[in-house]
């Protein structure tokens, strides 16, 4: 009676093992691609979701910055911390990091795309979403509006979106992957 394995026997438990793993890799690979562009594309829409709750609770137009590979969100005027306060002065990118300004720089094989109208900023080209406090008869809470003009800080002009929204896509460069977030005129974010 014979016990245990022989050495042939474990060559092709092992052999079979690597050609498993080895078969494995690209969906794990593709799994690992499609988890980390979801989690980016979650985490843009609950960042302009907060933007948009702080502008309408501070009372102030928040402005959220969206490049091809990196975003910005701005949780509280520039101006409305100088003395005395300025209102409409912004922080933009470029800005040391602070604790009311939002930067998030996207991985290499992720790249952030829209149909817009851009600002450029530093030589970079913008989506520049403004979430509106409401504080003008024309406003509603919470609105959002794409930015026209910015020159420095200050923000000179703003149009309003149209009944389709504005649509940002997330696109990974490695697979065939994409995810996108609509913003609405009103300011409503959808994943």
């Amino acid at each position: 009676m014979r016990k245990g394995f022989s050495l042939i026997e474990l060559y092709i438990v092992i052999a079979v093992l690597a050609i498993i793993a080895i078969a494995s890799i690209p969906t794990l690979r593709n799994f690992y691609e499609r988890k980390t562009l979801e989690n980016i594309m979650w985490q843009l829409a609950q960042d302009l979701r907060i933007a948009r709750e702080k502008a309408i609770v501070q009372q102030q137009d928040l402005i959220a910055y969206i490049g091809e590979d990196e975003y910005y969100i701005e949780f509280m005027q520039y101006g409305m911390l100088q003395n005395p306060q300025i209102y409409n002065i912004h922080f933009v990118p470029g800005d040391a990091n602070s604790r009311y300004f939002k930067i998030v720089k996207l991985p290499k094989n992720i790249k952030l795309q829209f149909i817009s109208p851009t600002v450029s900023i530093n030589g970079k080209n913008y989506l520049g979403v403004v979430f509106k406090a409401g504080g003008n008869a024309n406003e509603i809470r919470g609105q959002a509006k794409i930015v026209n003009l910015l020159s420095g800080r200050t923000l000179y002009s703003d149009s309003n979106i149209d009944n389709n929204g504005v649509v940002i896509t997330g696109k990974s460069m490695s697979i065939n992957l994409s995810y996108s977030i609509k913003i609405m005129a009103t300011g409503k974010i959808s994943l």
